[in-house]
């Protein structure tokens, strides 16, 4: 694969894994407690960044599709990375890992991540049937 291509899928995945984490992600009051049990990787993180670049766009999906994420203000991020320092050298604990894998079924690490997610199940607008798809480009 080109390192292009290897790039674009990475984003994907991570984009994937970020609506998974949408879905499930709970707003807390101590940012302590927040990156103890909801921090997301740094893959999920990169995106959830990219999405805030876009304030208009995030206010209206904020409303639209991502309900969890109005009672989460966008200073959430900026906070945690505030209190963790280097956002790529965090390590979560196994409590988080283990509930990440719960919750979003793919590793906790981006790259082990890339071995589990070879396939997403999309539903068929017609049938209601969930078809399994190949992740990759």
């Amino acid at each position: 694969m080109h390192p292009d291509q290897r790039w674009a899928w990475f984003v994907s995945l991570a984009v994937e894994r970020f609506e998974r984490w949408s879905r499930v992600v709970v707003a807390r009051g101590d940012i302590g407690d927040w990156i103890a049990t909801e921090i997301p990787p740094l893959d999920v993180c990169m995106v959830w960044h990219a999405y805030l670049l876009n304030p208009h766009r995030y206010a209206e999906d904020c409303d639209r599709v991502l309900p969890k994420f109005k009672a989460m203000p966008p200073e959430t991020m900026l906070s945690a990375v505030r209190q963790i320092g280097n956002i790529s050298a965090f390590v979560p604990t196994e409590t988080r890992k283990r509930s990440w894998l719960s919750q979003i079924q793919t590793p906790f690490d981006p790259f082990e991540s890339l071995q589990s997610m070879t396939t997403q199940g999309l539903k068929c607008p017609q049938c209601n049937a969930t078809l399994h798809v190949p992740c990759h480009l």
